[in-house]
């Protein structure tokens, strides 16, 4: 693009600024402590909404138990970081308490004044559903490509060993039709919440709140890249392969956010992955309900080469369909409003230069 002081700025401005660039828009000054506010009260919000289904769980579930040894607290907290897929109790309680980041994340924001609350969406001030849906499809791909290596170099070695004592990896363990139901309803339910949560959390209001204190350089959004993909891996608690396969999803995500200007294509790879991992783990295919927290390099290597697959797809996709992945106006980072002539009323329009950053 060929810039200069006849040529008018940039129009638009990413979505990593988003907060801040709707703010001043209004002709308001920024306040740097703006975003704490929304990240308490986010913060505060999810503690809120976990104690009282806790408070439910510990009443409806327990209160019920036959045995006397489920009131003991060490056993309750086994339950929930177990993770059982057809644990219904504590499937509400975990995914439940996550999806309250949601309005919790829109209740900070209007609270703190950072208006409108749907820059958190993207670009266009909203979530752009019709632009997510059309990617659930190529998210369910995905996956499959990476489940479909996974599985196929375990067959390898597996056959490569000779087939035993690792071919018991394989062996299911079927989930009564009367528990899996109910389980498989709940995570239908629930987990395209919590998926979205976390998209709404780590790529929203993390990543925004970051661009908004640092200067608007190359440097400073590698900066909220990395930081936010620490802060989601730090978020799970796995084995050395399992944080690296998070992480690996974390940058892939940051990433989509940042080149399409919204959440979407990350809240759509998010929810397939966890509704179809969640529903396999219940049914008892991979031998246990629970999550082990266990990766592998084959794992990261088959997540790597989908996510990047994901990304391809979604760019070009994005690109066909003339996604706007930057709002409308300059960024309002040392450019000055272009003035326009009063109606009725003949007056030159004097263009700024581009800002040098």
């Amino acid at each position: 693009m060929v810039r200069g002081r006849d040529h008018q700025p940039d129009a638009g401005t990413g979505y990593a600024e988003l907060a801040r660039a709707t703010y001043t828009r209004s002709g308001k000054p920024w306040r740097w402590w703006r975003p704490l506010i929304a990240l308490a009260i986010t913060g505060a919000g999810m503690l809120l909404g976990q104690t009282v289904l806790l408070v439910a769980f510990l009443v409806i579930d327990l209160a019920g138990a036959s045995r006397v040894e489920t009131w003991d607290p060490e056993v309750v907290l086994d339950r929930i970081v177990a993770l059982d897929a057809t644990d219904v109790p504590v499937l509400i309680v975990t995914l439940g308490g996550l999806a309250c980041l949601i309005p919790s994340i829109y209740l900070g924001l209007a609270v703190a004044g950072m208006r409108p609350i749907g820059h958190i969406g993207s670009v266009a001030l909203r979530l752009r559903w019709r632009w997510m849906l059309s990617l659930l499809p190529v998210a369910l791909a995905s996956l499959v490509l990476s489940l479909g290596i996974t599985i196929l170099v375990s067959m390898v070695a597996v056959a490569g060993a000779g087939g035993a004592p690792d071919a018991e990896v394989f062996t299911p363990q079927w989930t009564p039709v009367g528990t899996l139901v109910p389980a498989l309803l709940v995570i239908v339910l629930l987990v395209p919440f919590q998926a979205a949560a976390e998209e709404y959390l780590f790529r929203g209001l993390f990543v925004q709140t970051l661009a908004a204190w640092l200067p608007a350089r190359r440097w400073s959004m590698a900066l909220v890249v990395v930081v936010t993909t620490l802060l989601f891996v730090a978020g799970h608690v796995y084995d050395v392969w399992g944080l690296l396969d998070v992480g690996v999803f974390g940058l892939a995500a940051v990433w989509l956010t940042l080149r399409t200007g919204g959440l979407e294509a990350a809240i759509s790879l998010h929810v397939v992955n966890n509704v179809v991992v969640f529903s396999l783990q219940a049914t008892g295919i991979f031998g246990s309900t629970e999550g082990s927290g266990e990766g592998s390099l084959v794992g990261v290597l088959a997540t790597l080469i989908s996510t990047i697959a994901y990304c391809w797809v979604v760019a070009v996709m994005a690109r066909r369909a003339g996604l706007r992945s930057t709002s409308p106006w300059p960024s309002p980072r040392g450019v000055a409003p272009v003035p326009l002539p009063m109606p009725g009323v003949w007056a030159p329009v004097q263009v700024p230069s581009q800002p040098v950053r």
